[in-house]
């Protein structure tokens, strides 16, 4: 066999998995275009109006963490077949809504299965895709999700982009079905012979994959419990052909049931010094992906360009355009110039906007006429933010996720971090106002400069590059373990890429 793989099933992998990001995205931003007529045909109140929005937002935060949770132990395909469940019925109630009820009861199930898509899409690419390509494949979440808010802004009636959204996830579960498990899942419950299966798929069927599953190995050892470790370590007596069967269903049994201990061990693996400092810079990056103001361009435009009204949805709509052309450059050179520089680049880009708004919004605040004839400055600035964000600061935090979290806690770490950033999506479009009222917009957009910059200095000194590094390489960096060269588990350029950094970055990542 050969150490060089094919690049075609990884890809459609990946693809298939993107296509639940384009149905978590539709199922976000619909409530945008199509919020208006759905409202004036049930005729709510003006208290029931902003739950349409927000129902989603509230459902997915809160119910990521046990759905990521439960992925850790049914799997990573398993998991994204069983997304379409509530997909499903979540469209079924708004599609056929009657009263105020139904819409919410729908916006809930939908809320459920995109934090559900936010958790697993991200780590399943990231686990199928071999290093060179890991972060390319990794950019189409961000793109599919670009793809569906330009969808959700199509010039179509509130029921057709109803059901064209619920078809969606129905593909997506298609898709799925012709996908492997994760190599890393089935390792993680002793499935060797399953993981160099699912590697052949991914990888052809010329492809050596004991070096991959080797390595996989060694990344499950360094976070196993000492426990766990000895129990593997004694000799197996030799069983009958009718044991072995019976042992297999009863692992099989063992599998799919929870034990008590297994929340227990599952949650003692978060306090791990790696686990935190994973979770310190997911979370870290979330926040700033969330606080640099985002949400307000996109779910606010009205209120932020009152006096470019006339063109709104076609701003919109050409924002959302331009996010998709940047992710699709950005998604080329992320495995070459490297996430760091396209973050740091981002978030300058991003500083520089908010800042650059704010004073033209103090202005016009303080004179408008003063500014009448320089409105198309604002739409300006808002097509270089949705450059900046896509090329960075949107989708390298969903790069991390796959990429940064010891094995055992990937999901759960995973959740946790998704959570905070759905709950800051919520928390910055509904305090807007608010914030609007006390600081005026030219305030508004200054304090959220001052989370961009404060991003900047973050990522700069905290977060680590990951271009070109194995997950196995990733964690030893993490748990500051200097790979052997003799152990053949990882790949040269892994090995010098991480000397590099801590000869040429010592200083910029934190020690806890």
């Amino acid at each position: 066999m050969s150490s060089r793989s094919t690049q075609r099933s990884q890809y459609f992998a990946a693809l298939a998995a993107s296509i639940g990001a384009l149905a978590q995205s539709a199922a976000i931003n619909w409530a945008t275009p199509t919020g208006p007529q759905v409202l004036n045909k049930l005729i709510l109140t003006d208290e029931q109006i902003p739950w349409v929005g927000s129902t989603l937002t509230i459902a997915a935060g809160s119910m990521c963490i046990l759905t990521g949770f439960f992925a850790s132990f049914i799997g990573r395909k398993t998991a994204m077949l069983l997304l379409v469940i509530p997909f499903t019925f979540g469209w079924t109630l708004i599609i056929f809504a009657r009263n105020f009820t139904m819409v919410i009861m729908g916006r809930a199930l939908l809320g459920i299965a995109t934090g559900g898509v936010c958790v697993i899409v991200p780590i399943y690419i990231a686990e199928i895709a071999e290093t060179r390509i890991r972060g390319v494949l990794c950019y189409l979440f961000q793109l599919s999700s670009s793809v569906g808010t330009l969808l959700a802004g199509a010039s179509i009636t509130t029921s057709r982009l109803s059901v064209v959204c619920a078809v969606i996830p129905l593909v997506f579960g298609i898709l799925i079905l012709f996908c492997p498990e994760s190599p890393t899942y089935l390792m993680q419950n002793n499935r060797p012979g399953d993981a160099s299966r699912a590697l052949l798929r991914l990888r052809g069927r010329k492809y050596n994959p004991s070096i991959e599953l080797n390595a996989i190995q060694s990344t499950l050892k360094q976070n196993q419990p000492m426990q766990q470790r000895e129990q593997q370590q004694k000799p197996k007596k030799q069983q009958t052909r009718q044991q072995r069967i019976w042992s297999r269903i009863l692992l099989w049994h063992r599998e799919k049931k929870l034990q008590p201990a297994q929340y227990k061990e599952a949650f003692q693996s978060l306090f791990r010094q790696s686990s935190v400092k994973a979770l310190f810079i997911s979370y870290g990056l979330f926040v700033c992906q969330q606080m640099c103001g985002i949400n307000i361009l996109k779910f606010y435009t009205e209120d932020i360009f009152p006096a470019v009204d006339e063109t709104k949805l076609n701003s919109a709509s050409l924002t959302a355009f331009i996010g998709v052309v940047a992710t699709v450059v950005a998604g080329f050179i992320v495995d070459r110039i490297g996430r760091r520089a396209l973050l740091i680049t981002s978030q300058i880009i991003i500083t520089i906007c908010s800042l650059s708004l704010g004073f033209y919004f103090r202005i016009k605040e303080s004179n408008s006429n003063s500014v009448d004839h320089l409105n198309w400055i604002p739409l300006i600035i808002q097509g270089v933010f949705t450059v900046a964000f896509s090329i960075g600061l949107g989708p390298i935090p969903w790069v991390i996720l796959g990429e940064i979290f010891p094995t055992d806690v990937k999901c759960l770490a995973g959740s946790i971090s998704t959570s905070a950033s759905l709950t800051l999506a919520f928390i910055t479009t509904k305090t807007h106002d608010s914030l609007h009222e006390v600081f005026g917009a030219g305030g508004v957009f200054w304090l959220y400069t001052s989370f961009s910059l404060l991003g900047t200095v973050f990522v700069y000194y905290v977060v680590p590059e990951t271009k070109g590094k194995s997950l196995n390489n990733i964690q030893q960096i993490i748990n500051e373990v200097q790979p052997a060269d003799s152990d053949g588990l990882l790949e040269n350029s892994d090995n010098i890429a991480m000397k590099e950094l801590r000869d040429g970055q010592k200083g910029k990542f934190f020690t806890l």
